[in-house]
């Protein structure tokens, strides 16, 4: 990554928490009018020996570990947003300038995560586009 010196690579994935997570079958998924569940996935939290998990951590975890006074987040993963907008820590979109975020809510339409998400960000302040399967909220901070 010697190209992007800004840009920080960490190995692991992100949750509400520090904590290991796994990838999960998913539920059946109805999207684009389609009932499915055949490649389809989800993350959830595992126990911390399970040798098939990964470690995830908070976004502020990883904001106070690396320092970051000004950044943008591209987030994709999977319906684990629905777990980081409902019980995280949200104080890092304070600082956040860009959030371009995939919501899957056809992953958990029980949830309503399209509406968590496009209610606190746009209740703090940003605006929104959707770009294809994205929505991207920008602040000026």
């Amino acid at each position: 990554m010697a190209q992007f010196p800004n840009v920080i690579t960490v190995l692991g994935g992100v949750w509400y928490r520090n904590h290991k997570v796994k990838v999960y079958p998913s539920r059946v998924a109805i999207h684009d009018g389609k009932s499915f569940s055949d490649g389809a996935f989800y993350i959830g939290e595992c126990s911390e020996d399970d040798g098939a998990a990964t470690y995830a951590f908070s976004i502020e975890a990883l904001v106070n570990k690396y320092r970051l006074k000004k950044y943008m987040v591209k987030m994709d993963i999977e319906g684990a947003e629905y777990e980081i907008f409902k019980y995280g820590n949200l104080k890092w979109i304070e600082q956040c300038s860009i959030l371009a975020i995939e919501t899957h809510g056809w992953l958990l339409p029980d949830k309503g995560i399209d509406e968590i998400v496009v209610n606190y960000m746009t209740e703090n302040g940003c605006s929104m586009e959707v770009l294809g399967e994205n929505k991207i909220f920008k602040k000026c901070i």
